[in-house]
């Protein structure tokens, strides 16, 4: 079929593809289905106005991938980034183009808002990283930061993130 922005009747099959990404790339955590539900339903309709969502889909209407964009301000220049959030096509569905069809999908999308640049974040939790890494390249794409992270909680049993004391100025 091709590649479409989501729509609401897509948000329970978002869910599963969801649960899919989750269970690999965010097991240690709990999946919020109400939540991710809430997010979806603002996405779709538009109540973030410089955020997105594509689908890609097979002959049989079946998802096969999705993708999470925005565009954010730059902060020192007056130029708009399109950043992909989430670009996510589930194993079997890999090698087919979903990801490069959902890719120029939303470079059409940013670039129609005047974005001067797409950005997209890979995940060192990515087991295919370099399958994902060589896939930017063939379109154009080249490494351009490098993200460190330290999370501001830590696991008091196992599910509820308890604060961090953080002092500014240390």
């Amino acid at each position: 079929m091709g590649v479409r922005h989501a729509t609401l009747t897509d948000i329970k099959e978002l869910l599963v593809v969801g649960r899919d990404f989750h269970r690999k790339y965010w097991s240690d955590r709990p999946y919020e289905e109400e939540i991710v539900a809430s997010s979806l339903r603002t996405l779709i309709t538009g109540a973030a106005p410089n955020s997105t969502i594509f689908v890609a889909e097979d002959d049989t209407h079946r998802l096969t991938g999705l993708l999470v964009g925005g565009i954010d301000e730059a902060l020192f220049v007056r130029e708009r980034h399109g950043k992909v959030r989430l670009l996510y096509v589930p194993g079997e569905d890999r090698h087919k183009g979903w990801g490069r069809r959902l890719m120029r999908a939303f470079e059409q999308w940013a670039l129609l808002r005047k974005a001067t640049c797409i950005e997209v974040r890979l995940s060192s939790k990515d087991r295919d990283l370099a399958e994902a890494q060589g896939g930017l390249a063939r379109m154009g794409y080249k490494r351009a930061e490098e993200i460190h992270r330290r999370m501001t909680f830590t696991e008091t049993d196992g599910t509820k993130p308890a604060p961090t004391k953080v002092v500014l100025g240390e």
